[in-house]
């Protein structure tokens, strides 16, 4: 089946660490900047070409997301991304390369190159099975002052370099017109940092998990999912227990969908376990909630909360992570839309010596695009973030000014 609502089962495909860049920060809103409209190309043997370029130039005043001495820079970013799509009768075969390289003008060493390649094969086995197999490869990296590096950013004579591997297939039973349908899913992540002293970072997470869907009507599925990582960790930190654990989700929800809102629901139960004794094992609730309302074709209010747990980055065994953000996305005219988004993630450390470590982290985005073209899209818009926390160390307040462009053909 392959609904919205079954992407919480594989919220740990990736297990990328979340950095909290300028990306991230502005697409955490779950309603995305409108970009360019794109036509693909129509190449040999079928396959539609659709090349994407975009720059954007900012003014960030805390590059590093320090408490004090702040480092400010203007930074051009410039990105590119290749899709590749062939169709052969029902069956779908994708390849995408995206590269991204950001120059900041004010801090060289803050100079990054990121590279992402994604493959997937989507087959229809017949009118009731599908087959879905994806596989991805990342080149990325951690600004300074973010991930491991959170409060000694300005320490670090590079930002944290990492790569990130990832392999998925996810078997679907059930059609639109099956009361009845299944979604079964396994994966595999491996992320890796350079650098012998980072070697206790890497880690692999291994996951299968099982979604139920019941139709009780044509706009309403009742859903009961089951999910498991096994997360392990290459190399065990210095004079500490491994952080090796198993996790495993326990939910129940619904989906509905009708002509002028959408909400998908999940709540119930997580639990980790540690193989250490030396390290407590958690048991608490889980939830996902994405609601959206469209009242008139031209204006979506989206909402979304959410909690779940994190692997640690300092001291701890794992992180609390409480979620909630709102986003309102309005269409002013053919050309011209806008987005104002807050989001609220209030973050708690767990284990040993961390029983007051809290961390609050709000973000506010302001945005409008200018679609000149159908191929040319202009954006500009400021993001605020402000971090609170346990540590003065950690706490910092960080503004970013933007405007670019997207072309399409």
């Amino acid at each position: 089946m392959r609904t919205e609502g079954d992407a919480i089962l594989r919220d740990k495909i990736s297990i990328k660490l979340s950095a909290k860049r300028l990306a991230c920060a502005i697409n955490v809103l779950l309603i995305g900047t409108a970009s360019a409209m794109a036509s693909p190309i129509r190449l040999p043997s079928g396959i539609d070409f659709t090349p994407t370029v975009s720059a954007d130039f900012l003014y960030d005043d805390n590059i590093t997301s320090a408490s004090a001495g702040e480092i400010e820079s203007w930074i051009v970013i410039g990105a590119s991304e290749f899709l590749f799509e062939a169709n052969d009768k029902a069956d779908t075969y994708t390849f995408k390369y995206g590269v991204e390289k950001g120059a900041y003008l004010d801090s060289s060493k803050d100079n990054y190159v990121d590279h992402d390649v994604n493959l997937g094969g989507d087959w229809e086995l017949n009118s009731r099975q599908s087959l879905l197999i994806e596989g991805s490869y990342r080149l990325g990296h951690d600004e300074r002052g973010s991930g491991f590096s959170r409060g000694f950013g300005k320490g670090l004579l590079e930002p944290d370099k990492f790569s990130e591997s990832g392999l998925s297939t996810t078997f679907s039973y059930g059609s639109e017109e099956t009361r009845i349908s299944m979604d079964a899913s396994l994966g595999v992540n491996n992320l890796n940092y350079s650098g012998l002293a980072k070697a206790d970072r890497n880690r692999s997470n291994k996951y299968g998990g099982v979604a139920l869907f019941v139709r009780l009507t044509g706009k309403t599925d009742v859903v009961a999912e089951v999910a498991h990582w096994r997360i392990g960790y290459d190399n065990q930190r210095v004079a500490q227990p491994t952080l090796d654990s198993r996790e495993t989700d326990y939910l129940v929800g619904v989906d509905w969908k009708g002509s002028k809102s959408e909400a998908n629901l999940r709540v119930g139960l997580r639990t980790k376990q540690f193989e250490d004794p030396g390290r407590e094992n958690y048991s608490g609730s889980r939830w996902s909630a994405t609601i959206k309302w469209r009242p008139v074709s031209y204006s979506t209010l989206e909402l979304s909360s959410e909690r779940k747990t994190e692997e640690v980055q300092r001291a701890g065994d794992f992180v609390d992570v409480l979620s909630n953000a709102v986003a309102w996305h309005h269409d002013w005219s053919d050309r011209v839309s806008s987005e104002i988004g807050y989001g609220l993630e209030k973050s708690g450390y767990r284990g040993a010596g961390t029983s007051k470590d809290e961390e609050k982290y709000r973000l506010l985005n302001l945005s409008i695009d200018y679609q000149l073209r159908r191929w040319l899209t202009m954006r500009g818009g400021h993001t605020r973030i402000v971090n609170g926390a346990y540590e003065d160390i950690l706490r910092y307040q960080r503004n970013i000014t933007y405007l670019g462009l997207s072309v399409s053909l």
